[in-house]
């Protein structure tokens, strides 16, 4: 759907460029109504099968994530805390927590100013590593349990 390369700007920025597919937008659509079909046909085999309301929904917010600018104004919902979701940011809160507690920062990417359009999303560079990076966080002697809590 995208792919997502290392930059750096004129200015010696350095940045993550997120750039989608050319066919991507066209493709998503036909993908979910094939998807919508074959799901119709299982749930009509069996009604303990219909998973139309959830696959409908999936659909539509899956659609949103081809805008880019969309997903920047996202970016910047989470970096001025006014989530929509206040369980998924109380969520986001707790394991930054616990993270910096066991001596990580934690840090969100940011869309860059003025490079940001429907099919490229440019983003500050974020040094680190994963959290389901498990060899990391062995390396650094980080108890994976304390980041659950």
């Amino acid at each position: 759907m995208r792919q997502v390369h290392q930059a750096v700007l004129k200015n010696g920025r350095r940045v993550v460029v997120k750039v989608q597919h050319p066919y991507i937008a066209r493709l998503m659509p036909i993908d979910f109504v094939n998807l919508e079909r074959i799901m119709s046909w299982l749930a009509w085999f069996d009604s303990d099968f219909d998973f139309g309301p959830v696959l409908r929904e999936w659909t539509k917010e899956s659609i949103k994530e081809l805008d880019f600018v969309h997903e920047a104004r996202n970016m910047e919902r989470y970096a001025r805390r006014h989530l929509v979701a206040p369980l998924w940011l109380s969520m986001l809160r707790s394991v930054a927590r616990n993270m910096r507690s066991a001596g990580i920062d934690v840090v969100l990417a940011a869309p860059v100013v003025g490079m940001v359009s429907k099919r490229v999303l440019t983003m500050t560079f974020c040094d680190g590593f994963k959290i389901t990076d498990l060899g990391e966080l062995d390396r650094l002697g980080i108890d994976r349990l304390s980041l659950l809590k």
